[in-house]
């Protein structure tokens, strides 16, 4: 088992910083390049949309990322203090209308439901935590 973890700050220049942190722990853990890319696409949406639309665009707050591996699973969580959202919640997006048509937003959370195998949301104390599970 191995742990990993990194506080961000809530600008979307972070995120690069966290795809290579990432990128080093997976190659580290011998994980599977697929597998790494599909983390980081993931915490993609998730942060931008935690910085965009949680935070506002606001610089100076921070976001907790943290990764997990065990023989059986990786598992992702990402810890925010915006205000409560579950973006578990959202509609299913229908995929199959013209773009014209599509409501705007909810495809990255219909992205982490379909790359993950487990997804949950959960508010501990005035933290949002979205949690992600991709069996090995």
């Amino acid at each position: 088992m191995a742990d990993f973890v990194l506080v961000v700050d809530s600008q979307l220049e972070e995120i690069a910083r966290l795809a290579e942190q990432v990128e080093e722990f997976c190659d580290s853990q011998d994980l599977p390049p697929k597998l790494c890319f599909q983390f980081n696409l993931c915490f993609d949406e998730v942060l931008t949309n935690i910085i965009q639309h949680g935070l506002g665009g606001a610089p100076g707050r921070t976001i907790t990322v943290r990764m997990r591996t065990d023989d059986a699973a990786v598992t992702a969580e990402v810890e925010d203090d915006a205000p409560a959202f579950d973006p578990l919640q959202r509609a299913v997006p229908d995929i199959t209308a013209d773009l014209d048509e599509r409501e705007i937003g909810g495809l990255g959370v219909h992205l982490l439901r379909n790359m993950m195998d487990d997804v949950s949301y959960s508010r501990v104390g005035n933290h949002n935590r979205l949690c992600f599970t991709k069996k090995r």
